[in-house]
């Protein structure tokens, strides 16, 4: 923690209302095609060459992930991005994990991985947060 000068959730863990599979599941679709095609195109051959499985390990281990019991806990600045568009980190949710840190949300076009399609406004939001909220340690 002495070495963090601020965190950055972008595209933050799931809210509770989607920790189960089928839930997950349900959200996948809409989600999905809210994402950009050239996204599809750049993640997609590695989730093919890895056979699905590390995919789906990883958002199993994000089911039991619990942020909002973390989030109040960090003493760095929280800056929380998402895509207004997000079935797995909807704006709603966003806002209630800002919120529990004292911290500001910034909500992207696009859906969960907004930032991809989005960079100049990721970038100008967390340059922002680490001109105005994050310090150098001494």
């Amino acid at each position: 923690p002495d070495r963090v000068t601020g965190v950055v959730l972008a595209g933050p863990t799931f809210d509770p209302a989607v920790r189960t599979l089928s839930a997950l599941a349900r959200r996948a679709a809409p989600t999905i095609l809210r994402e950009r095609p050239a996204e599809l195109l750049a993640a997609g051959p590695s989730y093919l060459h890895s056979g699905g499985l590390p995919l789906l390990r990883f958002l199993l281990s994000a089911l039991p992930d619990r942020p909002e019991d973390l989030v109040p806990q960090m003493t760095a600045p929280v800056l929380v991005i998402t895509g207004q568009h997000d079935g797995f980190a909807p704006p709603a949710w966003a806002r209630h994990l800002a919120a529990l840190a004292s911290a500001p949300c910034v909500i992207l076009p696009g859906a969960h991985n907004a930032p991809f399609p989005h960079p100049r406004k990721a970038d100008a939001a967390v340059r922002e947060f680490t001109r105005t909220s994050c310090r150098p340690h001494q």
